[in-house]
């Protein structure tokens, strides 16, 4: 079972770890100029949300975008909403906003200033005192700022047009009347920061008379330039927390070859996707092997097992067995045909001759790790309960589906009888989808038949060991666009495994191999993102998380629930003349595309063994043997386990400002990681933001990384981290930055769960609008916060333009440029735009995309909202004794609640109630709860 621990109350503390988070931030105005907010189509401001504006402000698109503009020069916009600021205090404006120019020249002059003004200053004519100025320059250019030159950020001409972000902490000083300043500016349409300016500025008040209320305003100084400015969104707030450092922006780094990105980590609330909010570490590591195998090994006086589990917090993860011949203590003897039942395996010569020694060493070693089984294939299997081989293609291929369940079950039997690690998973066959493993390939019905084999052991495994998830079909090669884009491949294999074996498999299992692309024979690209051009066979650059929401999307369209994912091999195919650096970039690059969705992957074991005894100088080993020392020695890819070992905690929300720029978080305690992989094919500078809850600091920072050097792999332990606003990522490199915190804050926990398409490979047609339903039950969205539409979209050529984008005919605003896609073979990747909540609506909501130009496909759309409390559990004592237990459920999930009287002993978890997610709060009883008493939730997919 794939399970997870959402959420511990106690009996004694329920109210303490229950408490709301602090307030951090006070809002003033938060306006996107939308209609909910009061705004409409060509209205004035005058009057609307908290706005006292004069002549000339009005609004447009407020079905769509929401913009303010305004025609009358010197005219102001003023909110009603009053603020105060105490000495270190700041004002926090944050204005969107895009500059048009009819005849595309600019005049020199100030075209705008934001900022705010005392209550009792005019504001007509003095609003704002405070704030920065927009200025428009004669080349071409416009710059946020002041007068001085080094108190401005310059947007370049080529970005005129983009939106813009400016963002301004002012801050009240000790000094009477004077303020100080941080100011920062984001490109939005490119996701990239354009630098910063700081406390070199000051202003006083013009009249002196700064004591307590204030305004924000905005005001439009000239028109007669033929310069518009649109504002699609203006945000005020008050904070008492210090601005950032001044290092907390990049400089612009416009013509360089280091991409400068924003990544923002928000460490006020904890994340629960799909209800999984504790990184699991047996889900996300695991290498190649069978768990426990080679521990009659000793390398410096403990055996490969010990090296990498207490190095990397890990063990090998994937094995395999066969049905043909076994190991007797001499030679390899094959197995019997059961003398009363022709055509049978004799289960027990199976059960007597199996011997899981490795099994019982790896539950020693680590009790409750996670592994997988796997069925050997390659023809492994007695003669007697196949097919002819003439009929299939001269594989032994079994055709006793019975026969070969029963033997299986009898291999778990003798596991669970010595009391050996259980396997979480077993797969019927490795990599079932090549010839040489199922003989029936490629006949027009060979899948047919596979689902056949497949529903056979799950019928079986269901009833003698429901614990163990069976998976397939292990797809071995799973490229299933076809060379034509027309996804017929997929239509005659996966799709059909789904409909023919949906409801009996516990989990679709398959292998995402990359080619080493530096070799000469691939291309000899310098980049995997350089080799998506000329080659399909790449998975890290958006062909990865495609293929698994379509198999998703498709899975529930069919049988309205949903199946987790094995991913039991992954890597680099040709690694026995590639370098280390070049295998474990693609490695990590598909590890943490897949780390943020632990709601629908169960396991993920990497292609990389712990040593090859039977091929001692095997490159792609933790272990290999030195001929000349005659010893075992660590490899270069053992820095995999030190890069990893220590990687913990809960999720958190984050956001990267580049599409190639992956980035996620988690805090462990007073421990925040934040894993950073650059999927580009240039550096970035990365400028890392944190947002901390009130009365925490950050008291150290270090970071550690895996980058390329020529032909080597470098790896560099933990090194105090001397800016967090310039942290260099090396091409394809990653990064795990490691804060220490000045405490563990108790944040509240909100959730994230997805919702998918009503279809998926919808055909792209030239300006029309292609449409998708995604329906949200009822009562979910009473606590929504918002909400982030994934679309994905396939194309033979990739796309050189933008598609525009509605959701319940609201336009949605800040999608990504996608035409850095234009030109990729067989070009998959997936997008993503933020969804605002109030344009989410219960029951069914309406996508839409319209493309420019016909060609390719939409695959399928899927949203994932956001929420408060919908995933704790809550308890109240009762009045005889014991504890009531409240837990909200889902549907498509199983629920088992379980409580414990002392959180450190192991194996104290006891069970109380086991069942299936209805989508109402679930009611436990727990009469016989001790005063101190623990609670937790296991969820799983069916």
């Amino acid at each position: 079972m794939n399970m997870k621990k959402e959420h511990l109350f106690s009996t004694l503390s329920i109210t303490a770890l229950m408490t709301a988070a602090a307030v951090y931030a006070t809002d003033v105005l938060n306006l996107d100029f939308i209609a909910s907010e009061g705004f409409s189509e060509g209205g004035t401001l005058d009057g609307t949300a908290a706005l006292d504006t004069q002549s000339g402000w009005y609004a447009v698109e407020v079905n769509g975008t929401g913009i303010a503009v305004c025609s009358n020069q010197w005219n102001r916009a003023t909110g009603w909403a009053s603020f105060s600021l105490g000495i270190g205090e700041s004002a926090v404006i944050e204005t969107t906003l895009r500059i048009s120019d009819a005849d595309g020249i600019f005049s020199d002059g100030d075209l705008l200033r934001a900022g705010f003004a005392h209550n009792s200053v005019n504001p007509g004519g003095k609003t704002p005192s405070i704030g920065s100025y927009l200025h428009t320059a004669a080349n071409g250019t416009y710059w946020f700022g002041s007068e001085a030159a080094t108190n401005r950020i310059t947007v370049n001409s080529s970005d005129t047009g983009d939106w813009i972000t400016f963002t301004q902490y002012i801050t009240r000083s000790a000094v009477s009347n004077t303020f100080t300043g941080l100011a920062f500016a984001t490109n939005l349409t490119k996701g990239v920061n354009l630098g910063s300016f700081e406390a070199s500025w000051s202003q006083t008040t013009d009249d002196g008379s700064w004591n307590d209320v204030m305004r924000p305003g905005i005001q439009y100084l000239s028109a007669s330039q033929d310069s518009a400015v649109e504002i699609d969104r203006w945000t005020v707030y008050t904070t008492a927390e210090p601005p950032p450092n001044p290092d907390f922006i990049i400089p612009s780094q416009s013509g360089s070859e280091t991409n400068s990105v924003i990544v923002s980590i928000d460490i006020t609330r904890k994340r629960a996707i799909g209800g999984f909010s504790g990184f699991n570490r047996d889900t996300w590591f695991g290498i190649y092997q069978d768990t426990g195998s080679a521990d009659w090994i000793s390398i410096d006086g403990k055996d490969p097992n010990e090296w990498v589990y207490e190095d990397g917090n890990m063990l090998p993860s994937r094995g395999t067995w066969d049905f043909e011949k076994y190991w007797n203590g001499n030679d390899y003897t094959y197995f019997s045909e059961d003398p009363l039942r022709p055509g049978f395996l004799d289960t027990n010569e199976v059960y007597s001759t199996y011997s899981p020694g490795r099994l019982i060493y790896a539950k020693e070693l680590a009790p409750h790790h996670r592994t997988v089984m796997s069925g050997a294939g390659h023809g492994r299997f007695a003669e007697f309960i196949c097919w002819p081989t003439n009929l299939t293609h001269g594989v032994l291929t079994v055709s006793n589906h019975q026969s070969h369940a029963e033997a299986t079950s009898a291999y778990f039997k003798k596991i669970h009888d010595v009391n050996a690690l259980m396997p979480y998973w077993y797969e019927v066959m490795n990599e079932s989808t090549i010839q040489n493993n199922f003989g029936w390939h490629w006949d027009s019905d060979s899948w047919d038949k596979l689902a056949e084999f497949h529903n056979a052991v799950a019928d079986r495994m269901a009833v003698d060991w429901p614990d163990v998830k069976v998976a397939g079909p292990t797809d071995a090669y799973a490229f299933r666009d076809g060379p034509d884009s027309s996804f017929t491949t997929w239509m005659n294999t996966n799709k059909k495994f789904i409909e023919l074996s949906g409801k009996k498999i516990g989990a679709y299992a398959f292998h995402a191999y990359e080619h080493d692309f530096t070799k000469a024979d691939q291309g000899s690209y310098s980049t995997v993102y350089d080799a998506q051009y000329s080659h399909y066979n790449v998975w890290s650059k958006g062909r990865l998380e495609s293929f698994i929401d379509l198999w998703e999307n498709e899975h529930e369209i069919r049988w309205g629930d949903r199946r987790p994912f094995v991913m039991s091999e992954y890597g680099i195919l040709g690694w026995d003349e590639t370098n280390y650096f070049t295998y474990l970039k693609s490695c990590n690059a598909m590890l943490v595309k897949m780390m943020d969705r632990p709601d629908i992957m169960d396991k993920m074991s990497v292609f990389i063994l712990m040593l090859t005894h039977w091929d001692v100088a095997n490159r792609n080993a933790m272990f290999v043997w030195n001929y000349d020392t005659e010893t075992w020695e660590k490899s270069p890819a053992y820095n995999y386990l030190y890069f990893w070992g220590d990687l913990n905690g809960d999720y958190l929300f984050n956001r990267s400002g580049s599409y190639h720029l992956l980035s996620r978080a988690f805090l462990d305690e007073d421990q925040l990681y934040v894993v950073l992989h650059n999927n580009y094919n240039n550096p970035f500078s990365v400028n890392l933001q944190n947002t901390l809850p009130a009365g925490t600091t950050i008291t150290n920072a270090v970071i550690k990384k895996l980058y390329g050097n020529g032909s080597n792999l470098v790896y560099e332990a933990y090194t105090p981290l001397t800016s967090t606003t310039n942290i260099l990522l090396e091409t394809e490199a990653t990064a795990i930055v490691r804060f220490t915190l000045s405490g563990t804050p108790e944040l509240p926990l909100e959730f994230e769960d997805s919702y998918y398409g009503n279809k998926v490979l919808e055909d792209i047609d030239a300006n029309t609008d292609e449409t998708f339903t995604i329906h949200i039950p009822a009562g979910v969205n009473e606590n929504i916060s918002g909400g982030t539409l994934y679309y994905t979209l396939h194309k033979a050529d990739g796309f050189s333009y933008n598609p525009e984008i509605t959701f319940n005919s609201i336009s949605l605003t800040n999608a990504p440029d996608i035409t850095h896609a234009a030109g990729v073979v067989r070009c998959w990747k997936q997008f993503a735009v933020p969804v605002p909540a109030d344009t989410l609506t219960e029951g069914d909501n309406t996508v839409q995309l319209r493309f420019p130009a016909a060609g390719g496909k939409i695959t399928n759309v899927r949203l994932a909202l956001v929420g408060d409390g919908r995933n704790f559990i809550s308890g109240i004592p009762l009045l005889d004794g014991g504890m009531q237990v409240e837990c909200p459920t889902q549907p498509g999930r199983n629920y088992r609640v379980m409580r414990s009287a002392d959180l450190l002993q192991a194996g104290s978890w006891t069970e109380i109630a086991r069942f299936p997610g209805s989508g109402e709060t679930e009611i436990i009883e727990d009469p016989d709860a001790l005063p101190q008493q623990f609670y937790k939730v296991e969820i799983s997919t069916p």
